[in-house]
């Protein structure tokens, strides 16, 4: 289990959401301050983002023709 706190300028919301896909507890007491703990096997913030970040430069090497 692993949790943390981000300070993130978009997320203007209060409340709390659960990802099963993630396994990941997101509660945001006010706005922009975001507490939030994973289960066993759950995706941390910053390994989705990582997973985000691959697709979009994979998809941008496919799209302009670079692959070797």
């Amino acid at each position: 289990m692993k949790y943390g706190i981000l300070f993130k300028p978009n997320s203007f919301w209060v409340g709390a959401h659960y990802s099963k896909f993630n396994k990941r507890l997101c509660v945001n007491p006010i706005p922009f301050v975001t507490f939030w703990l994973t289960l066993k096997g759950g995706k941390t913030p910053r390994d989705s983002r990582n997973i985000e970040f691959s697709k979009l430069l994979e998809a941008r090497i496919i799209e302009k023709g670079q692959l070797e």
